[in-house]
C-alpha cells in the first residue's frame, strides 16, 4: 500500500499527468473505502451497443476489414441483426465472434460451426467466470440451466443453497450486469442471464451430462438466429441436404431433433425431417 499512496499523491499533484484506462471489471481498489484509489477515477460504464450503434459499429469493421458480406447484411437483414443483438447483449468482443457466423457460413451454420464459435469465445467468458466468487458462479450456472427467467426460490431448489446466499449472489451479479432482473409475480423478482449467447456458453460448456444433452438449447439458438420464415428456409435446404447425404451423420441426429422441436415449424414441416 506505500506505493499506492505514493502514485495517489503523485497523480493528485501533477495535473499534467492523466491516465486513461479499460478493463472488462472494476476491481476492489476502487470501491473498497479503505483502499488509496478508492473513488479517485472518473469511472465510465459502457453500456451495451443498441441497435444503432451495432448497426454503425458492423459498418466500420465491414470497411475496415474489407467484408462485403457484413456490409449486405448490415442493409438488408435487420431480422438477422436483431438476432445478433439478443444474443451478444450489444457487447462488441461476443458479437466480434458471432459475427463468423455472417462472414463465413461453412456447413449452413450447423451445430459443428456452434461449437467452433462457442469454443473461440471461451477466453472472454472463462475471464469473466474467474472475476466471481464460487456462490456466485453456482448461482450463475445453476440460472443457465433454466435458459428464460428463474425467482431465487427456484434457484435455491435447484443449487440446493440458503435463499440468503442465492439473493446475495444474485444482486452482485445483477451489479455485474452478468444477471437481469424481470418482473415476477406480486413483489417477487424473476432472473435470467443478460447475455444469452454467455448463457448458451454456460449450458455448452459448464454443465454435466444432463444438460449437455439437452437439444432445447440448439433449438432456441436456430429459433433466434433464423427467425420464422428463415427457419422454415433452413429446414427445407437441410432436408434436401439430407436426401443427398449431405450431412454428417454424427450431428444429423441432432439438428433434426432440434428442428423437429420446435414450434416455429409446421407439422408437416417435422413429420418430413422425422421421415
Amino acid at each position: 500500500k506505500p506505493e499506492a499512496h505514493l502514485f495517489r499523491e503523485l497523480l493528485t499533484n501533477h495535473k499534467d499527468v492523466r491516465i486513461i484506462g479499460a478493463s472488462t471489471r472494476l476491481s476492489e481498489h476502487h470501491w473498497k473505502y479503505d483502499q488509496p484509489f478508492y473513488e479517485f477515477f472518473h469511472i465510465v460504464q459502457l453500456e451495451p451497443l443498441d441497435a444503432r450503434a451495432m448497426r454503425e459499429l458492423l459498418r466500420a469493421w465491414a470497411d475496415r476489414f474489407n467484408l462485403p458480406a457484413v456490409q449486405a447484411f448490415v442493409e438488408k437483414d435487420d431480422g438477422r441483426l436483431d438476432a445478433l443483438r439478443i444474443l451478444g447483449d450489444g457487447m462488441p468482443r461476443t458479437l466480434l465472434h458471432l459475427l463468423e457466423l455472417v462472414s463465413q457460413r461453412p456447413d449452413e451454420n450447423s451445430y459443428e460451426y456452434l461449437r467452433h464459435i462457442v469454443d473461440k469465445a471461451t477466453a472472454i467468458y472463462q475471464e469473466r467466470l474467474g472475476t466471481m466468487s464460487r456462490h456466485q458462479q453456482k448461482v450463475l450456472l445453476e440460472l443457465s440451466f433454466f435458459w428464460e427467467a428463474a425467482s431465487a426460490k427456484q434457484l435455491g431448489e435447484a443449487a440446493r443453497m440458503d435463499t440468503k446466499l442465492i439473493s446475495a449472489a444474485l444482486r452482485k451479479l445483477t451489479e455485474a450486469h452478468y444477471v437481469e432482473v424481470l418482473p415476477g409475480k406480486g413483489k417477487n423478482h424473476l432472473y435470467r442471464v443478460k447475455e444469452r449467447f454467455f448463457n448458451l456458453w454456460l449450458i455448452m460448456t459448464q454443465g454435466g451430462p444432463k444438460q449437455k444433452r439437452r437439444v432445447k438449447y440448439l433449438t432456441v439458438f436456430l429459433e433466434i438466429w433464423y427467425g420464422k420464415d428463415g427457419l422454415a428456409r433452413y429446414a427445407a435446404d437441410y432436408r434436401e441436404r439430407l436426401k443427398q447425404g449431405g450431412v454428417d451423420p454424427g450431428h444429423a441426429a441432432l439438428i433434426t431433433q432440434a428442428l423437429t422441436r420446435s414450434s416455429q415449424l409446421s407439422v408437416d414441416d417435422r413429420v418430413a425431417l422425422i421421415q
